[in-house]
């Protein structure tokens, strides 16, 4: 038990996933972990996967199988306050602890909510569709069996190339350079999802006659040294990925042979940077230990100028996750070969200080994706929706929902046709994480704020969210948050309607009620006009009768401007009244018919796996994993 739990905390600590809860029972126990909550990451259901392999794979000496979900929960603390928890629950929490008693043991049972999401990074196996407690159909799941390389599973995260000729007009003249013998180094940086990995493979398909080399970062090997180089390195030289550090040495040293015979002498270090073994030797050993980084590095660059005879372009796709080792590396290679070596060096970076990046102290030329303008978004958006059922009059509302975002802007469009009414996933997680990251009181002040719209002016701020400690003159909040909220005088606006909802999905329903009643109230006393955001205000803040009132006569007030479209969906609102108030059919019949629910559940990414370790030959009795998730009412 102590290995497991060992095995466990080393492997949850270093993927950023929580430990929940635990249950012991005669013959074995249970873990109850979770990712994306209470931080979310971009990446909740691959790091989950990677934890649930690790406690699978290791030896520690008991047999373990694990079920993993993902999906919407609720999550917070419950129990007494001298004796409360955290915890996630709901039934996607559940159908995880069904999972795990579904799985063999020694293996990894998820279901598409978290296999859908890692693409190809993860070998899977699906299994036959079986029934479980709780569920009326049955439920689909494959059995995960190992992680790939991050280069490997680099899925396909193309949409058509669109506004971006300038960057890569000044990619092609590089590649022209490079071919007539002069290299160089180029950095292109911009936010998740802006198109810097389209502008790569466009670039490819352009130049295929010359020699590609492309690796990406892996985030989860940021702290082994050496990962990112060795990996690279053993594509240029030709040492097969998964070789041995036994057989990585052997062929190493048969091509310093071959072609760099005056390194045999420093053939450990390169060792080194290759993940290698190989002998020792005097030379190597007679470097003081300080000295031996710069002794390595100049070692690596003159293999590399000895091997590098012709045109080549080297990508490094998502440098922020560069280990520290591998980026003094590289750096100093790159400063010491270029441009004397017919290289093109492409460095794909989000900005920051963190991993491979200029700052290093190697030449490079920054190339910066912005958001795509209006126009050039609104025209991508039309060639996605050309094989896509979008309704047009929804068109405008996505491409500035996205922000100029190509990633946001096919997701949308895709959720669209399949008439999904969440958030997508892959733009949520990206979102999500960025709001994580904040010091916690902006994040709980950027979460008030999404409540207030997408734009706001500073009277409805001061005159809602002063007893919150927020006020329009804390100048210093407004810096910090500056990735997220512009301001313009007296006028704040989101930047991105996203941000502003990923945000606003934060919020606790109880929360979401009180400031919603505040807001009502401001726009109430300035006198409001029915067309307004007062309905909505009233509505989400459950003032029914309110809602119902408001909302009537602003339908009848855009019906009459000609405003179908929101006429049409005001009645929507108003319609949710009725079940809690008691008005005449009649009324109701004159209104409308129809009206959806709100949504209001915070996503979590792969919120649960269940991991259940069988000790002994003692019956395996049911596990109580559900009843964790269960456990206590959510305020």
């Amino acid at each position: 038990m102590q290995a497991l739990t060992t095995t466990a905390m080393q492997a949850l600590d270093e993927y950023g996933v929580l430990l929940t809860a635990t249950d012991v029972a005669v013959g074995g126990g249970t873990l109850m972990l979770t990712a994306g909550a209470p931080d979310a990451t971009e990446d909740d259901e691959a790091r989950m996967l990677r934890v649930a392999r690790r406690m699978v794979d290791a030896d520690h000496g008991l047999p373990v199988r694990v079920g993993v979900n993902a999906g919407d929960v609720f999550a917070g603390t419950v129990g007494a306050p001298f004796r409360r928890t955290y915890s996630t629950m709901g039934a996607a929490t559940n159908l995880a602890a069904r999972l795990m008693r579904a799985a063999p043991w020694g293996g990894v049972l998820a279901t598409p909510a978290v296999t859908d999401e890692v693409h190809r990074r993860f070998v899977t196996r699906p299994v036959r569709p079986f029934t479980v407690k709780g569920h009326d159909a049955p439920v689909r799941a494959s059995l995960v069996e190992g992680a790939v390389s991050a280069s490997t599973a680099a899925a396909d995260r193309s949409v058509p190339f669109t506004g971006r000729n300038d960057e890569l007009a000044v990619l092609e003249t590089a590649v022209a350079e490079a071919r007539a013998g002069r290299g160089r180094v180029i950095e292109v940086t911009g936010d998740a999802g802006v198109g810097k990995s389209r502008l790569s493979a466009e670039l490819r398909a352009r130049c295929g006659d010359v020699t590609w080399l492309q690796e990406a970062c892996d985030p989860y090997e940021r702290t082994s040294p050496y990962h990112t180089a060795g990996v690279l390195l053993r594509r240029i030289l030709q040492i097969p990925r998964d070789a041995t550090a036994e057989q990585a040495g052997t062929a190493l040293t048969d091509t310093v042979t071959a072609v760099a015979p005056d390194l045999m002498p420093w053939l450990p270090l390169l060792a080194t940077a290759v993940r290698g073994d190989v002998a020792r030797t005097p030379q190597v050993d007679d470097v003081a230990a300080r000295y031996r980084r710069e002794r390595t590095h100049q070692a690596v660059a003159d293999l590399l100028g000895a091997v590098a005879s012709g045109p080549a372009v080297v990508v490094i796709e998502d440098a922020e996750h560069c280990d520290d080792a591998s980026a003094e590396l590289i750096a100093a290679v790159l400063a010491r070969m270029l441009p004397g070596h017919p290289w093109l060096v492409l460095i794909t970076h989000r900005g920051g200080v963190t991993g491979l990046h200029h700052g290093r102290g190697f030449p490079a030329r920054r190339v910066h994706l912005p958001p795509l303008d209006a126009a050039t978004a609104a025209e991508l958006a039309a060639r996605l929706a050309e094989h896509t059922p979008v309704p047009v009059h929804r068109m405008p509302r996505l491409v500035e929902q996205a922000a100029g975002n190509p990633l946001f802007l096919a997701a949308l469009i895709s959720a669209q046709a399949d008439q999904a009414d969440e958030l997508p996933r892959s733009v949520e997680a990206i979102i999500a994480a960025r709001i994580d990251g904040l010091d916690p009181d902006d994040r709980r002040a950027l979460r008030y704020l999404s409540v207030l719209g997408d734009r706001f002016d500073a009277a409805l701020l001061d005159a809602t969210l002063t007893g919150h400690g927020l006020a329009h003159d804390q100048h210093d909040r407004w810096r910090r948050l500056a990735e997220f909220v512009t301001v313009d005088g007296a006028t704040f606006a989101f930047r991105n309607a996203l941000v502003r909802e990923v945000a606003y999905e934060g919020l606790a329903f109880r929360r979401r009620r009180e400031l919603h009643a505040l807001v009502a109230e401001a726009l109430g006393r300035a006198g409001a006009g029915p067309a307004s955001q007062l309905p909505v205000h009233l509505e989400r803040a459950e003032r029914w009768a309110d809602a119902w009132a408001t909302a009537r006569r602003a339908a009848e007030h855009a019906r009459d401007h000609g405003a179908t479209a929101v006429a049409g969906e005001l009645p929507d609102m108003a319609l949710r009244g009725p079940r809690r108030l008691d008005i005449a059919d009649a009324e109701v019949a004159v209104t409308g018919r129809g009206g959806r629910g709100l949504g209001a559940r915070r996503r979590v990414g792969a919120c649960a796996a269940l991991v259940r370790p069988r000790c002994g030959d003692h019956p395996r009795p049911a596990g109580t994993a559900g009843r964790h998730a269960a456990a206590g009412a959510h305020p």
